[in-house]
């Protein structure tokens, strides 16, 4: 298919919904897209299976704080030398692969490619919103890109090669303070072959189809709405209006929650920085890794972590994770506990009866 200018709205939409709270405000990434894309036209995207399986590919990511790309400019020297170093001496990549299929990062490849000529794929190794970069699907595997490479705005890269006893997550995030706070990420060697056995395949096509419905939704009657959602596999799990809010520190950041006046309950929402689990008077009705999409309950415009305060008025969306985290390596992965939450996951469809 060809991404033109007129995706870039619902892909932004459905990019917010896939941050389930995180990955930052896609703006000033759109307008960007929207510039490439005017000069340099459409972008080809396509499947993995269509990538022959030796041909090098590049991923890309912006790592660091969502807030400093209002403060940083993200040009081509921060993106172009992150994707030289990771296919260096074996030619132009076949495709660019988002890492992370949520907020701004589900934009930039987009704008990469656009600016490259290149195409992008259809997959990611994530499918949602995730604060760590251990938080992928190379890891449902125990595998992982042996180099990693992180480039700052001015085009200066680091590589680091991981060892023993160290994740990627503990080498590099210092780096990115010292680059500035914001950089961008790949890692390799990564072939065609790689994508079609460990990157989740069509979460970008997905993610336009998600953003289409919500675009939508808004006016709709309740039914109508719910079961356009419910064509997503999507379900509305609460509404109502914040009335407290409450943040405790923690080695590795606040762990804030919120609770919602609604029909008679208490809802409460737990986060970090994406939205982790929802309960409803003591009663857990859903959790990561599922996505937990909080939105405005008029423009249904997704809400992230620091948008969400007092006296809004909110839906709750519940939407089912890519099957592989549904998994039991994938929930060990991205589940309740590894965010520290005493709680297992819980699919939110079974919960649909007492909703």
């Amino acid at each position: 298919m060809q991404f033109t200018r007129d995706d870039i709205a619902p892909m932004a939409l459905g990019a917010a919904v896939f941050g389930a709270g995180g990955g930052g405000d896609s703006y000033l990434a759109e307008g960007v897209l929207d510039a490439v894309l005017r000069e340099r036209g459409p972008v080809e995207i396509i499947p993995v299976d269509q990538i022959a399986r030796d041909a090098p590919v590049a991923l890309l990511a912006l790592v660091g704080a969502p807030h400093i790309v209002s403060e940083t400019l993200v040009g081509r020297p921060m993106l172009d030398a992150a994707i030289e170093r990771s296919t260096a001496g074996q030619g132009a990549p076949a495709a660019l692969v988002p890492v992370e299929m949520g907020g701004m990062n589900a934009l930039v490849p987009l704008i990469a490619a656009g600016q490259l000529g290149l195409p992008c794929a259809d997959a990611d190794f994530t499918g949602r919103g995730v604060p760590s970069l251990e938080m992928t699907s190379f890891l449902l595997d125990r595998s992982y890109p042996e180099v990693q490479v992180l480039a700052d705005t001015l085009g200066r890269s680091i590589q680091v090669q991981a060892s023993a006893g160290f994740t990627a997550e503990r080498l590099l995030r210092p780096l990115v303070d010292v680059l500035g706070s914001l950089a961008a990420y790949t890692a390799f060697p990564l072939h065609g072959g790689d994508l079609r056995e460990r990157a989740l395949g069509g979460t970008l096509t997905r993610c336009l189809e998600v953003g289409r419905v919500f675009l939508r939704v808004p006016g709709c009657e309740t039914g109508e709405a719910d079961r356009m959602l419910a064509e997503l596999g999507a379900v509305r799990i609460a509404a109502g209006s914040v009335i407290e809010r409450l943040s405790r520190p923690y080695a590795d950041g606040a762990r804030v929650s919120v609770t919602l006046d609604s029909a008679e309950h208490l809802t409460r929402i737990d986060f970090g920085n994406e939205f982790h689990l929802v309960s409803r008077d003591g009663e857990i009705l859903a959790t990561v890794p599922d996505l937990i999409v909080v939105v405005d309950a008029e423009s249904w415009i997704p809400l992230t972590v620091e948008q969400l305060g007092l006296g809004q008025q909110v839906t709750v969306i519940a939407l089912p994770a890519h099957p592989r985290w549904r998994t039991e390596r994938g929930i060990e992965i991205v589940g309740p506990r590894a965010f520290g939450y005493a709680s297992d996951f819980v699919p939110f469809e079974s919960m649909q009866a007492r909703l």
